[in-house]
């Protein structure tokens, strides 16, 4: 977590849960739709029918139709996951605020007020190793 892992865990975890089975079914219909306007084309330009602006605007709503089904299946995903990602953001947000270090965004009464007075004492009892990667 204090390497920015919070974040990959948490893009880890909406690709897991992200519904593979429903984009699928998807691309199959989007495949199948696009071989249904080629050979209705194919037929309109044996029968001299030039209805080429009419067809290329229709396929063309129709993908954003597919595109549209497909960003709410992710959408929904991930309001059904949203408590478990937000757990993610909250513990990102805590480790790092606004993207920087907690000693230059949080005051420390803050932790003593939630804490208690015996706060750096318990504190100074654990063991840490600090390293090169603070900065």
């Amino acid at each position: 977590v204090w390497d920015g892992k919070a974040l990959q865990l948490k893009e880890q975890f909406i690709n897991e849960v992200q519904d593979t089975e429903a984009k699928r079914q998807i691309q199959v219909m989007q495949q199948e739709l696009l071989e249904k306007y080629g050979a209705l084309q194919l037929y309109l330009e044996e029968q001299h029918l030039l209805l080429d602006k009419i067809l290329v605007k229709n396929k063309e709503n129709h993908l954003k139709q597919f595109e549209y089904l497909q960003q709410k299946v992710e959408q929904t995903v991930l309001n059904k996951h949203e408590t478990t990602i937000r757990k993610f953001m909250t513990l990102q947000n805590e480790l790092y605020p606004n993207e920087g270090f907690q000693e230059r965004t949080y005051n420390p009464y803050q932790y003593f007020n939630e804490f208690g007075p015996m706060l750096i004492t318990e504190m100074l009892k654990q063991n840490y190793s600090i390293g090169n990667h603070h900065y």
